[in-house]
């Protein structure tokens, strides 16, 4: 077998050591999922198992900072009301860019079904109208979406500048079995990162040119749509950063 080139190879090892940081998409493993009987959640057509937000922040003197944003969410369907879930819609703005986007159907029978990209369309027909100016939407529909099948969708989504605040709120209109939040700020930025309604504490890490806070939650229900109920705002989980 031929060997490459010194040059070549210098300028491979020097490529791959220059390039920028990324939030790396990952598959969950499906032999770790499994789908809780519908007596579990009675009023709910379907659950989250799993929601996990990654934020990335760079900063850079003199060269271009950006944040990327991955939203990586894991939904079992329990009832035909839970089908209504296999329409999804991502809102970005359009000087973002979606740098990475991925989506698929675990079935019963434990065959996997990804979303083929001609199943994928780009709506930028808000992008010049009213409160919608500046946005698009990408719109895809799951395939063969049926009881006992899980569904799993991951995208990043990447900001031309490090942005100065970020919040959400971790309940969903169905159960969420496990919320995970990772916050990576790299050192010449700073960031601070408070949790709201909860307990459990943020956890502070280094991790090479990156500090890491991670946060979780399980077992949260949804929020209470009741007249005379609290916001979720003074009730539920939620997070902000600045």
């Amino acid at each position: 077998m031929k060997s490459l080139p010194r040059v070549t190879l210098l300028a491979l090892l020097l490529s791959a050591a220059c390039a920028p940081p990324a939030i790396a998409i990952r598959w969950d493993d499906p032999a770790t999922l499994s789908v809780p009987s519908d007596a579990s959640h009675p009023e709910w057509g379907a659950v989250v198992l799993r929601h996990e937000r990654k934020i990335m922040m760079v900063k850079h003197w003199f060269e271009d900072s950006f944040t990327q944003a991955m939203d990586h969410v894991v939904l079992a369907i329990l009832d035909r009301s839970g089908q209504g879930h296999a329409n999804v819609s991502v809102h970005y703005r359009s000087d973002w860019k979606i740098k990475g986007f991925r989506a698929r159907t675990i079935a019963p029978d434990h065959s996997v079904h990804e979303v083929e990209p001609e199943s994928i369309f780009e709506d930028t027909s808000r992008e010049k109208s009213g409160d919608d100016e500046g946005w698009k939407v990408r719109v895809y529909a799951f395939p063969q979406v049926e009881v006992g099948a899980i569904l799993e969708y991951q995208y990043v989504i990447e900001y031309p500048y490090v942005t100065t605040w970020y919040w959400e709120y971790c309940v969903d209109d169905v159960p969420v079995k496990q919320y995970d939040l990772t916050l990576m700020v790299s050192k010449d930025a700073s960031c601070l990162l408070k949790a709201y309604n909860t307990s459990q504490d943020i956890v502070k890490s280094e991790d090479g040119d990156f500090t890491v806070m991670k946060w979780s939650m399980k077992d949260l229900l949804p929020a209470r749509d009741e007249a005379w109920t609290p916001h979720k705002q003074f009730t539920n989980p939620w997070w902000a950063m600045s």
